[in-house]
């Protein structure tokens, strides 16, 4: 907020988004699969990018890219 002027959501919009990018491994999202990130993508659409590498072979069918 300080920094850039915009203010944080409790939680993501289901079903908004081209891409979901997990920079981090906090504890709240290394158990995240497949169904939470269908649920946060656009239906037909997106890419779970995923920094640390912790998602591989938990994603199914969507689009995964990871360094």
């Amino acid at each position: 907020k300080e920094e850039y002027d915009l203010d944080l959501k409790a939680s993501p919009d289901a079903g908004q988004y081209h891409a979901v990018i997990m920079a981090v491994n906090h504890r709240e999202y290394v158990g995240m699969g497949e169904g939470e990130f269908q649920a946060l993508l656009k239906a037909g659409t997106g890419t779970v990018v995923d920094v640390k590498g912790i998602f591989k072979g938990k994603t199914g069918s969507l689009d995964y890219w990871s360094l």
